[in-house]
């Protein structure tokens, strides 16, 4: 009898660099999307979903965001074509985003590549480098 602790390949991370706090949230729901491998050719954006996310810092923001994200492929079955960040509060960490797809439909056959099953806080931090500010998120898969 016993025990071995294992280490199985559960995570993804990407680096994720831009100009500002909005471009760098952008950007990540962008890595998130191409990271679940979504055949987005034939989606329409007719179907929106809103949101208001809060976080207690900005780091706590872009994962929470991630984690809306998730949710709504996941949860609610909505396959997001675009995204529009309507307003973003640095000041209170909050912000107001739009999601443009299309509500899950059986009779249409959908590609999704991988699963994620969360965006993880693991080693969460934002630097500043050459002008642009800098994160590696770490996805649970």
């Amino acid at each position: 009898m016993g025990y071995v602790e294992i280490y199985p390949k559960a995570d993804i991370g990407v680096k994720v660099w831009a100009k500002d706090e909005k471009s760098l949230i952008e950007e990540s729901l962008k890595a998130l999307l191409d990271l679940y491998g979504i055949d987005r050719s034939n989606l329409s954006d007719k179907d929106i979903h809103q949101a208001e996310i809060e976080g207690l810092d900005f780091e706590d923001l872009l994962i929470s965001t991630l984690n809306y994200l998730i949710y709504l492929i996941d949860a609610r079955k909505f396959i997001p074509l675009d995204f529009k960040i309507e307003s973003l509060d640095l000041d209170n960490f909050k912000l107001r985003i739009t999601f443009f797809g299309e509500s899950w439909r059986p009779d249409k056959n959908y590609k999704i590549d991988r699963e994620i099953k969360a965006a993880t806080y693991h080693n969460i931090g934002i630097e500043k480098k050459n002008g642009f500010l800098e994160t590696t998120i770490i996805f649970d898969v």
